[in-house]
């Protein structure tokens, strides 16, 4: 059903536009598929011909696809009388419709269509998966030659000691304490020493001072 629609649309275009063609000097000359022919594998171009120089009208030509769907081709041409169609996608899986419509250079337009069918499938696209790499949970790693920031400050801290001793040359001789310390028997040595002479001191004066009083109590 398909196809006899495809045909019908092409014969319609022809029938339509029939008596422009026959008072135009230009007209089709040839198709590359042919038309009603059979094609083996998917197209990504064909080419239409003509007689004489011409000029395309909108696009030009008009593509019904094997999915129903209409195709607006590439034109691409060098002298105006051979016109290659570029596809986006190729043309497979079931029968094509073409219609054109140019104006010759007497200013005829010059209207038609042709169909055939391609006897292969749809190309299927495939898409190729690229496996992730694993993401490493591992410490960091630092590229050879450089040094992280947290490597650096272990580095560069340094501990000062509390007291940092003097040094000493040999011309000058260690301090010497003025005053060596006392310890704790010497002074209680001392102190005994002390009040043992007071003691003597006072027995003495005392004696002193009572001889004295019994020689002036005598006179």
């Amino acid at each position: 059903m398909k196809r006899l629609a495809v045909a019908a649309l092409a014969l319609l275009g022809g029938v339509l536009f029939s008596p422009a063609v026959a008072g135009a000097h230009a007209a089709l000359d040839y198709t590359l598929p042919a038309d009603g022919a059979t094609v083996g594998e998917p197209l990504d171009e064909i080419r239409v011909a003509f007689t004489e120089p011409v000029t395309l009208v909108g696009n030009g030509f008009e593509v019904l696809d094997p999915q129903g769907q209409v195709v607006l081709p590439t034109p691409i041409t060098d002298d105006d009388i051979v016109f290659r169609l570029i596809f986006d996608e190729p043309l497979a899986g079931g029968d094509v419709g073409v219609i054109y419509e140019v104006t010759s250079a007497d200013g005829h337009v010059i209207s038609g269509g042709f169909s055939f069918a391609v006897d292969a499938p749809v190309p299927t696209t495939t898409t190729t998966s690229t496996p992730t790499a694993p993401t490493s949970t591992g410490p960091p790693t630092t590229a050879p030659g450089t040094t992280s920031a947290a490597a650096t400050t272990t580095t560069t801290t340094t501990t000062t000691p509390a007291i940092v001793p003097s040094e000493t040359t040999e011309d000058t001789p260690p301090t010497t304490p003025a005053t060596a310390p006392t310890s704790e028997g010497d002074t209680d040595e001392g102190g005994s020493t002390g009040l043992i002479i007071a003691i003597a001191l006072a027995v003495v004066i005392a004696g002193a001072a009572f001889v004295l009083f019994r020689a002036r109590s005598s006179e």
